[in-house]
């Protein structure tokens, strides 16, 4: 049997229909990186080091929940204690997708993170800790 291509192992129907590819490059992961997605510009950190901060919150659970009234300031507040105690959060914001691509710049904005990637209703947000002996998360080094 001859090895399949990567696309061909998750698209099943075939290799005529391996070319059509979702905006997430074509694999059935829902995690995309979010400034990408959304037409903005890419933050300080490198793709790799997105790819290592996804994979650490993957057994993360949400910590802040946002309802569907939105932003408000206790909210705000609470991710703001989150992301201070842990630099690594994960946000669950239980709105359709059009008022989560709007809310996620906002919370970036306001909180000065940056969004890793979202994963259906759920958004990563990393700041690093300014004090270098609080850090949690140290990167890996290049190879």
């Amino acid at each position: 049997m001859e090895p399949q291509s990567r696309v061909d192992r998750y698209d099943r129907r075939g290799p005529t229909h391996s070319l059509r590819a979702p905006c997430n490059g074509g694999f059935p992961s829902r995690v995309v990186p979010c400034r990408a997605h959304l037409g903005g510009e890419m933050g300080t950190l490198s793709s790799s080091q997105r790819k290592y901060l996804r994979g650490v919150a993957h057994s993360y659970k949400p910590a802040i929940h946002i309802g569907k009234e939105g932003l408000s300031d206790p909210v705000l507040d609470a991710i703001e204690n989150a992301i201070t105690a842990r630099e690594l959060i994960k946000v669950k914001i239980a709105a359709d997708r059009d008022e989560r691509e709007r809310l996620i710049p906002v919370l970036e904005e306001r909180l000065g993170a940056e969004c890793v990637g979202t994963v259906g209703h759920m958004a990563i947000l990393y700041r690093e800790q300014p004090d270098p002996e609080k850090r949690f998360i140290t990167f890996p080094t290049p190879k």
